[in-house]
C-alpha cells in the first residue's frame, strides 16, 4: 500500500511541477501546489475505491464483540406479503430516491433474490451478490463472521430471503447492512 501511495504522490508531484513551471511559476510555489494536488488526488481515490464491506468491517471492529448477535433496533417496514424483491427494491430507488430513502433507510425489511455472487470482502467481511434488473446492479448483502455457515452453504442461483437493514442508495444501488437468514 505504501508503495501505492508513494506512486501517486511522485506522479502527482511530477505532473503539478510540470503544469506550474509551464505557466511560468516558480520552483517553490510548484512544489507548494503538488502537496494540496496529492491531498485531493488521495482524497479522490478513497472514495472511488471504497466500498460497502470496507465501512462495514470498520463498524464490525468498533463493537465490543463484533461476533455477537446484536438484535437491531431499526423499525420493521411492512410490505405487502411481507417480503420485498430485490428488483422492487432497486426499481423503487431508482424511481425516486428521496421517497426508498424515507421507506427503507434505516430499517429492517425482508428481502428476497437469487443468489448471484458469493465472495468475501477486501477485509475479509462475507459478501451476497442478490440479482436485481443487471448483473452490474445487484445488490449487496453483507454477513457477520456469525453467519459464514448459512453462506458456505448457497449456491449461485439460490432462493434466499434474508432480513436486512437499509442504508439508502450507494453508488447507483441500494445498500443493506446487518443481513442475517430469515
Amino acid at each position: 500500500m505504501a508503495i501505492i501511495v508513494l506512486f501517486f504522490f511522485i506522479l502527482t508531484m511530477y505532473l503539478v511541477f510540470r503544469f506550474a513551471r509551464r505557466q511560468g511559476h516558480s520552483y517553490f510555489l510548484s512544489f507548494g501546489l503538488g502537496i494540496p494536488a496529492f491531498m485531493l488526488v488521495v482524497y479522490l481515490c478513497q472514495l472511488f475505491f471504497s466500498s460497502f464491506e470496507l465501512r462495514e468491517e470498520s463498524l464490525a471492529y468498533s463493537l465490543p464483540d463484533p461476533v455477537a448477535a446484536v438484535p437491531s433496533t431499526a423499525p420493521i417496514v411492512e410490505v405487502d406479503d411481507g417480503i420485498l424483491s430485490a428488483k422492487q427494491l432497486f426499481l423503487e430507488y431508482q424511481e425516486n430516491e428521496v421517497a426508498a430513502d424515507l421507506k427503507y433507510r434505516d430499517k429492517r425489511f425482508k428481502i428476497k433474490g437469487i443468489v448471484h455472487k458469493i465472495r468475501k470482502g477486501v477485509l475479509g467481511g462475507i459478501l451476497v451478490d442478490i440479482a436485481t434488473v443487471d448483473k452490474e446492479d445487484d445488490l449487496i448483502a453483507p454477513f457477520e463472521k456469525e453467519f459464514e455457515d448459512f453462506v458456505s452453504k448457497l449456491s449461485r442461483g439460490d432462493k434466499v430471503i434474508l432480513e436486512c437493514t437499509g442504508q439508502g442508495f450507494f453508488l447507483g444501488k441500494p445498500s443493506l447492512n446487518d443481513c442475517r437468514p430469515e
